[in-house]
């Protein structure tokens, strides 16, 4: 028995760490949710973190660095 959690209507947060902003930014939208970007380059970090469950709309902060440093 899965149990109550596992309920096909909701989805977890996508794992965006490595994704450019285009990239990452257009997940988000496919899967429901909202960015909040922060800096350029790849996603370094989100809050909250990839597989976390949130209602259809919810924000996620990504935060973007440049790939050089």
């Amino acid at each position: 028995d899965p149990g109550p959690d596992s309920d096909t209507n909701t989805r977890g947060v996508p794992n965006l760490l490595g994704r450019g902003m285009r990239d990452a930014v257009g997940l988000l939208e496919q899967t429901g949710y909202r960015a909040q970007v922060e800096g350029w380059g790849v996603a370094v970090n989100q809050d909250p973190p990839p597989g976390t469950e949130m209602p259809p709309g919810s924000a996620v902060r990504v935060r973007f660095d440049s790939p050089l440093q």
